[in-house]
């Protein structure tokens, strides 16, 4: 037992090898991670643009419920979506009483173009 603790209290600190497999095992962790996150961007990024084009196609929509003849401007429907939905809008149209339009928004560098269809579906590339 003397001798246990003799060993125990002369041990200072850690061997170049078990450093060396620490630093190696996040070195396996950090690859394996890091391109999975980068994923997660660009899924958060397209997710922002569906959330914006949802709130345009309402925005849109009510006003051409209050006004059937009337196409809204795309100035109008930003300003009724919400101070939080930036891009632009082009190619807007009525059709069905629908509000089609295509957004784009643009996000760190990254160009998301999110296209309401006739059907009322909208998709999101990027």
């Amino acid at each position: 037992m003397k001798n246990l603790k003799r060993v125990l209290k002369n041990k200072k600190g850690f061997t170049l090898i078990e450093l060396i497999v620490v630093i190696a095992i996040l070195a396996i962790l950090a690859a394996i991670l890091i391109p999975r996150f980068s994923g997660f961007r660009e899924k958060a990024a397209s997710s922002q643009a569906l959330v914006h084009a949802k709130q345009i196609a309402t925005a849109g929509d009510a006003l051409v419920a209050e006004d059937p003849t009337a196409t809204p401007t795309s100035a109008e429907v930003l300003e009724i979506a919400g101070p939080d939905v930036t891009g632009a809008i082009s190619a807007d149209s009525v059709a069905d009483g629908r509000y089609l339009f295509t957004y784009t928004l643009v996000y760190e560098g990254e160009t998301y173009v999110a296209v309401r269809a006739a059907d009322g579906e909208i998709d999101v590339t990027w």
